[in-house]
Order: C-alpha cells, then sequence, then structure tokens
C-alpha cells in the first residue's frame, strides 16, 4: 500500500486501525469517509513474491482475512476455502 503521509495522519495514523485484525482492509473505510482518493493497482508485472511455502502456513496466514473478507459468513468462508484447494491442485 502506498499513500501520503499526510492522508495517513489525516485518517489518524496507525491507532485509527490498530484494533482491527486486517488493518489493510480497514484503512479504506476512513480514506474514503475523509474525502481521500483511494485506488488499487496491481503490480504484478513490476514484482512476483511468495507469502507462504506450504499449505500449513497459507491457511494460518489467511484464516483471519477469508473470515473477514466472507462478511463474517461461516458459508461463503467454506465456499472460498474449497475454491482457493482446487486452485492448489
Amino acid at each position: 500500500m502506498l499513500f501520503r503521509r499526510s492522508g495517513y495522519e489525516k485518517i489518524g495514523g496507525p491507532e485509527a486501525v490498530a484494533s482491527v485484525i486486517v488493518e489493510d482492509v480497514e484503512l479504506a473505510t476512513p480514506i474514503k469517509r475523509a474525502g481521500l482518493k483511494l485506488g488499487l493497482y496491481s503490480g504484478s508485472n513490476l514484482a512476483s513474491v511468495r507469502m507462504y511455502r506450504s499449505w500449513s502456513a497459507f491457511w494460518e496466514g489467511w484464516t483471519k482475512n477469508l473470515y473477514l473478507g466472507a462478511n463474517r459468513s461461516w458459508g461463503m468462508m467454506v465456499y472460498m476455502v474449497a475454491i482457493i484447494d482446487l486452485l492448489q491442485k
């Protein structure tokens, strides 16, 4: 994530998201509320990374994100996990 320091400070800096699990997702709301610009861009043509080297590491790292990304819906989370599992094979 890239943004101007002045914008980050305007929304409360790190304290604005210190109490949330997935702070990167939660930054969007105060940014938009403050009238600041927010854009999403893919950098896949600039760099590649490997975050996890095993299924267990992936599961540990993404469980919290999947649940929140599924709007705290267990059914949607199970669906998303199934899709990810199919993509791993």
